[in-house]
């Protein structure tokens, strides 16, 4: 991370505000190693740079050496991709599913397909939302470490449609879960077979919804001629939900729409996602923060931010604001310390005081020394006139 970037143009207080965000985004991926100063000579060595940056650069590279890991004791929805969505067409959809969790205060991360095969990594994941329309597995065994997760009390929600190369390995898919015979078709308006689940209302409409003809799940919408739009299935100790309804269908609507979808998807499954105002992580006491919306903290912090390490109460932070605070503990003796220079007097004082320490110091021993000369001299004088 660098504290000023390579485009000499700009003013200070812009490469402040992106550093101070990208270190708000470190601390939420769970960054431990930092690379403070790519270019030092760059930064400090700059004589334009304000002395308040300066200071508050010290403070976030102190928070840096003692920095706790991310404890993942909150819901984590994990969205796999794969390097093929560099190529599909759509590539960019993936997208329509996470902003719209993240901006409703929900922990979500992308992560490449070939790490579930990490069961390890995979048990931080709540809830895996997966769509095959801008991307698709490379193997069937990366389905086979998706099914194993689900298996053992995962819960996914497959969203949206298939396209040409993803087509056989949805197939698959479904065989996986153990869906006998199943069938790929395509139907224009779906409408509710469970009144419990009616979440996107009586009837839905549209040009091309993904619909599965099989059985062994519970259907909860579907087309004229009985095939499934959406679908439950019960796998083992986990939850599978399918929503035949293509991302370009979200794409034209509010975000509300999806949340809503999705929240009433995980309801079937009796898991439910609070959503927030702003996204915050906690690092043992060491807090970042970004807020969509209004927010408010309560209790005591140090602004890491504030050259001074200014002391909040309460905390209230407005629309697309950040920050980074220290949380004051009452069992913390000592939250944080720094030593600060403020002008270059100081310094003049501080090294005109040591030269007349110095200089008291030879007094007193060339003092000592004379006095001590003396009476040696006296000694030796008495002793030569006694013999």
């Amino acid at each position: 991370m660098d504290p000023k970037s390579d485009e000499p143009d700009h003013p200070w207080d812009y490469y402040r505000r992106d550093y101070e965000k990208l270190v708000v985004a470190a601390m939420m991926i769970n960054c431990t190693n930092f690379e403070l100063l790519p270019w030092p000579e760059r930064v400090f060595g700059d004589p334009t740079i304000p002395k308040d940056y300066v200071y508050e650069l010290v403070n976030v590279f102190n928070t840096f050496a003692s920095i706790s890991p991310l404890n993942y004791s909150f819901p984590v929805v994990g969205i796999p991709i794969s390097d093929s969505y560099l190529w599909q067409s759509n590539s960019q959809v993936i997208y329509l599913l996470a902003l719209p969790l993240l901006r409703s205060g929900i922990r979500v991360e992308l992560f490449p397909i070939e790490r579930v095969e990490d069961e390890k990594f995979l048990k931080k994941f709540s809830v895996i939302i997966l769509n095959y329309e801008s991307w698709h597995p490379s193997s069937n065994k990366q389905q086979e470490g998706i099914i194993k997760w689900l298996r053992n009390g995962g819960k996914i929600i497959f969203f949206g449609s298939v396209n040409n190369y993803s087509r056989d390995y949805f197939v698959t898919l479904l065989k996986l879960l153990e869906i006998k015979n199943p069938r790929i078709s395509y139907s224009s308006s779906a409408i509710s077979k469970n009144s419990t689940f009616s979440f996107l209302g009586d009837k839905i409409s549209l040009v091309e919804f993904l619909s599965i003809n099989g059985s062994n799940f519970s259907s909860i919408y579907c087309d004229n001629v009985g095939n499934s739009v959406v679908f439950f299935k019960k796998f083992y100790n986990g939850s599978f939900i399918f929503l035949g309804i293509p991302l370009t269908y979200f794409s034209s609507t509010r975000d509300s729409f999806l949340l809503n979808a999705i929240y009433n998807s995980l309801k079937i499954v009796e898991f439910k996602l609070d959503q927030k105002s702003y996204l915050i992580i906690k690092r043992g006491f060491v807090i970042a923060l970004y807020s969509f919306y209004k927010t408010e903290l309560s209790g005591k912090y140090l602004n890491l931010f504030s050259p001074g390490l200014e002391e909040v109460t309460n905390p209230t932070f407005s629309s697309d604001q950040y920050a980074l605070l220290l949380f004051l503990n009452s069992s913390v003796k000592v939250s944080f310390a720094k030593f600060q220079v403020h002008e270059q007097q100081y310094i003049l004082l501080a090294l005109l005081l040591i030269v007349v320490i110095v200089i008291l110091l030879v007094i007193y021993f060339l003092f000592k020394a004379r006095k001590l000369y003396v009476t040696n001299s006296e000694r030796w004088m008495k002793h030569f006139t006694f013999h």
